[in-house]
């Protein structure tokens, strides 16, 4: 039996091949560590990018990996799909992350118990090694102006410069 190739590359020696398992591990095996955040909340992946093909369906959607980037899912509450996955740098997945610390619920966005006001904040990337560069966006009455002025100060990412 002939070994079929994908880009040339054995299907386990593919430099995505392991970010495609780390995936479906993620989201269908309750013994991996990260499964409770993934599979154990509802995320699974598209059928197309399961089965026999699936491999090959992900890498052509996906295309390659920048250095540096890591799967990211632009929507967390959703699976794992060719609308809702881009390749994003640490810092677009840290902006991207679920919130669970917060009460409103969004990351960049609390309540500032001292003047009972929504605050926005947004903390850009830096060059220095673990420093954080913290900017203040202003207090808001309502949620939604709070929830407004922090999207404005996100970075776009991969797929809002290719729509």
């Amino acid at each position: 039996m002939k070994a079929t190739t994908i880009e040339g590359y054995y299907k386990r020696k593919h430099p995505l091949f392991w970010r495609y398992y780390g995936m479906l591990a993620r989201c269908y095996n309750p013994k991996n560590q990260d499964w409770k955040h993934y599979g154990g909340r509802g995320i699974k992946v598209v059928q197309e990018w399961r089965g026999k093909k699936g491999f090959e369906t992900f890498v052509k959607d996906m295309g390659p990996c920048p250095e540096g980037y890591t799967l990211n899912r632009i929507n967390n509450n959703r699976w794992y799909s060719p609308k809702n996955c881009e390749w994003a740098s640490l810092h677009v997945q840290s902006i991207n992350r679920r919130n669970s610390r917060n009460t409103s619920g969004y990351v960049g966005v609390s309540m500032h118990k001292a003047n009972n006001r929504w605050m926005a904040y947004i903390d850009l990337e830096r060059k220095e090694e673990g420093k954080k560069n913290r900017k203040y966006l202003g207090y808001f009455d309502n949620l939604a102006d709070a929830i407004e002025a922090r999207r404005a100060a996100e970075p776009v990412t991969n797929n809002q410069r290719s729509t």
